[in-house]
């Protein structure tokens, strides 16, 4: 599709202002004396000739190809009115609404660039910028706590790489219905812990009706860290067994885990450690579990460090 070079139809003048009957209009690739054709209409499909000869009124159609033109202007008789490099098409209105539709659409982020400041900063888009950091809410969780976010949650895990990642928890209420197993290293964060069951400040993970079931199962993962939020479970359907966390692994493998201003509450049993684990707790608290276990440490570990914690 070509483009008009300005509104309506080109318009040549002589060096007196008048219009330039007969004149001319030569057009090259710019920088060049290679011809470069324009057309007649937008379809694009027949080129003028080369000059384009105007009208007796100075007047010509002339649409450009998405190129950049040099154009020379000269008189029937072959005197130069103006010489004019880099000269680029007028654009229209369907070419504004389809750069519109292009940046709307879910893919216009990687159309956009984006560097940082300062010397050194390297250039990508506005999408691989965003991407970086996951948030449940990109993957449909529900802040309100009405609808089950518990896909989400694992969509959201399943999209960071083998190597791990963060996943943000923007504040408020997240329903999770069902035991959420982690195999990659993870960093989860939010808004606060509220530090007090039934609150609605910060960031909570709620688990209803697990039964006897689990809910956060860290399975042979390292490096994992957990900060402001809240692990809850549903008061009105309270587990009857299992653990809100369980963190385990191998003999042969150790395993970190931070956890800092956390609130888990509300389970059955709080957390069980299996096997070879490093845990540090920094600001949590731990709190009203119908189970005989606040933490049950079964298995080896070594140089756990929980600091400034309440466990009641």
């Amino acid at each position: 599709m070509a483009t008009l070079f300005t509104d309506g139809k080109f318009q040549g003048f002589d060096s007196n202002g008048d219009p330039l009957s007969s004149g001319k209009l030569y057009t090259y690739e710019a920088g060049t004396t290679t011809p470069l054709a324009t057309y007649t209409d937008q379809g694009g499909a027949t080129p003028n000739a080369n000059p384009v000869i105007l009208d007796s009124a100075g007047r010509a159609n002339v649409w450009l190809a998405n190129d950049d033109y040099r154009f020379i202007l000269k008189t029937s008789a072959d005197v130069t009115v103006y010489d004019v490099d880099n000269v680029k098409a007028v654009a229209t209105y369907s070419d504004v609404a389809a750069i519109s539709t292009g940046l709307s659409a879910s893919s216009g982020s990687s159309l956009v660039g984006y560097i940082q400041t300062g010397s050194g900063a390297t250039a990508t888009t506005v999408q691989a910028k965003l991407r970086e950091s996951i948030s449940i809410i990109d993957y449909g969780g529900d802040k309100t706590g009405v609808a089950d976010s518990t896909t989400a949650l694992n969509n959201a895990i399943s999209a960071l790489p083998s190597t791990g990642g963060s996943i943000y928890f923007p504040a408020g209420t997240y329903k999770l219905t069902a035991t959420i197993t982690i195999t990659k290293p993870v960093s989860f964060y939010g808004d606060g812990s509220g530090q007090s069951v039934g609150t609605t400040r910060g960031s909570y993970l709620k688990f209803f009706s697990l039964g006897t079931s689990n809910g956060f199962v860290f399975d042979d993962v390292d490096g994992v860290s957990m900060r402001d939020l809240a692990i809850v479970a549903d008061t009105a359907t309270r587990p009857t067994g299992g653990s809100l966390v369980v963190i385990q692994g191998t003999s042969a493998g150790w395993y970190h885990h931070t956890w800092t201003n956390v609130l888990c509450a509300g389970g059955y049993n709080g957390m069980l450690f299996k096997n070879g684990f490093y845990f540090k707790a920094y600001s949590c608290v731990w709190k009203t579990f119908d189970g005989a276990n606040v933490m049950l440490f079964n298995g080896a570990s070594d140089a756990n460090d929980v600091q400034s914690c309440e466990f009641t």
